[in-house]
């Protein structure tokens, strides 16, 4: 069974598998793919938001003009997301903060030339 189902009017059913990226569909899910085709339907595989669109496009699925520009921003958002995770400090790490500033620092800067008082 594939993990997204589409029924559009005028269509036939159209199954398609998400992967994330390196993966690809297995055998058992290809053997689908032969069976869902035999049978008039559409079968596809994606592994990004543009390639899900891409899908949709082929199938012939009528879609909004700015529907590929969203595809390709979502992907960069979910790329993003991956960067900022990968470079993300270590999990219970606390970013150091600025040393509090001595008590002769701060009458110095209380007594400074802009203080009136």
């Amino acid at each position: 069974m594939a993990d997204c189902t589409l029924a559009v009017i005028g269509l036939p059913e159209i199954y398609i598998e998400l992967k994330s990226p390196p993966n690809k569909p297995t055998e058992a899910q290809l053997a689908f793919a032969a069976a869902v085709e035999r049978v008039g339907r559409k079968w596809y595989w994606a592994d990004s938001v543009g390639r899900f669109h891409q899908c949709l496009v082929a199938a012939g699925v009528p879609l909004r003009p700015n529907a590929a520009l969203q595809a390709e921003h979502l992907d960069r958002l979910l790329l993003a997301g991956k960067m900022k995770r990968e470079g993300a400090a270590p999990k219970g790490y606390r970013k150091p903060r600025a040393p509090k500033p001595s008590a002769a620092r701060l009458a110095a800067v209380h007594r400074g030339p802009y203080w009136r008082g």
